[in-house]
């Protein structure tokens, strides 16, 4: 069974990959998220 550690670890390896096709875009994100 896979814990909660396990789940965010993969999470962020995800997150990191989409991240460093994407940065160009999350550049920008911040201001949009903070409102």
């Amino acid at each position: 069974m896979i814990g909660t550690q396990e789940l965010i670890l993969i999470f962020a390896v995800i997150l990191l990959s989409f991240g460093a096709r994407r940065q160009p875009e999350f550049a920008h994100s911040p201001g949009k998220s903070a409102g």
